[in-house]
């Protein structure tokens, strides 16, 4: 999004100063657009707050990046707040504590005298997310894709017969669908998984089926990836699999078609027309059709394999020039009718 904006819209990102290893940034990675602070506090907020037109609160569950702005926007009026879901308001994602915590946030949301939008990042996350912020103003429009610059050789990069996932181990990934399949795929195919493990007991649920289905030696769960090792953990797969029962953007999904991956995602993602360039792309989550998919895949010579991938870099180019026009469009307008 600071790429997009650069230069055409004055912006200031609020975050720690560290990254996701929890070690502090070097003074190198620092920015003048960026206020990088060891903790989130109501000073902070407050100064940065005091010469903004529009606050953009990316997550309603964080305490620090959304509710305590929240408490501070109090003190303001006149505001654009814009409030990013980011997904976690899908059905699947909704728990009543999470019902119980919304209901506050909408309250402080209601009684403060700013304006507040909602954005969703898709149509089909918009009609799916559970309706709490109905009545405020909703916008919709995608998020940016993070480019990753492509340092991967062509033609040395499809080596193993190998399904790889990208993403937390959570139940709404639906890893447990690519481990019921396994066992009708060639028995040389492996199922790597990498990302945080949020919920320990769904990972031991996975690891109980693939025992049951006899393909245990064949999953392996890896733990957190960074966008330093991405690239390294993607390399050897041959298939990033996604099957997912709902996301409202999903950005490994374009992360692996950047760096020259073939994709199957279900339908749980709203990337339906990504079918048009590149056919069975997105699927129903149905044994049969991923079966097929993958094994015609696993068969693909260098040649083939790379022939229908940039179908699927076309369609990524496409929707990645999109958006920013979109993006800069969106936010241009918030900030002249502020």
């Amino acid at each position: 999004m600071c790429s997009i904006l650069h230069g055409k819209i004055p912006y200031k990102v609020i975050t720690w100063n560290r990254n996701i290893r929890q070690k502090p940034f070097e003074k190198r990675e620092w920015s003048t657009h960026a206020e990088y602070v060891p903790r989130i506090t109501i000073r902070v907020l407050w100064k940065n707050f005091k010469k903004a037109k529009v606050i953009w609160l990316n997550s309603p569950y964080s305490i620090q990046f959304a509710f305590l702005p929240l408490l501070v926007l109090l003190f303001f009026k006149n505001k654009k707040v814009l409030v990013s879901p980011r997904g976690q308001l899908l059905y699947g994602a909704i728990s009543t504590k999470k019902k119980l915590y919304l209901y506050v946030f909408r309250f402080l949301l209601r009684i403060s005298r700013n304006t507040t939008i909602i954005h969703y990042t898709h149509s089909d996350e918009q009609s799916r997310s559970y309706p709490i912020f109905r009545d405020f103003k909703q916008i919709v429009f995608l998020n940016p894709i993070n480019e990753i610059e492509n340092t991967l050789h062509k033609g040395k990069n499809v080596v193993k017969p190998i399904i790889g996932f990208f993403g937390r181990v959570v139940p709404k990934k639906n890893i447990d669908f690519i481990i019921s399949i396994l066992p009708l795929l060639d028995n040389k195919c492996t199922f790597q998984i990498h990302g945080y493990i949020e919920d320990q007991w769904y990972k031991k649920k996975c690891e109980s089926l693939a025992k049951k289905l006899g393909v245990y030696d064949r999953v392996k769960f890896y733990g957190t990836f960074t966008p330093n090792d991405f690239q390294e953990k993607i390399a050897p797969m041959k298939v990033v699999a996604i099957p997912s029962l709902s996301e409202n953007f999903c950005h490994v999904f374009f992360e692996a078609i950047e760096v020259d991956k073939m994709t199957v995602v279900s339908t749980g993602l709203p990337w339906k027309d990504a079918n048009d360039f590149e056919p069975n792309t997105v699927l129903p989550l149905q044994e049969n059709f991923w079966v097929k998919r993958i094994n015609e895949i696993m068969k693909y010579d260098e040649k083939t394999y790379a022939a229908h991938q940039i179908r699927l870099k076309e369609y990524y180019r496409q929707t990645q020039a999109t958006i920013k026009k979109e993006n800069l469009k969106h936010f241009t307008e918030l900030v002249e009718q502020a």
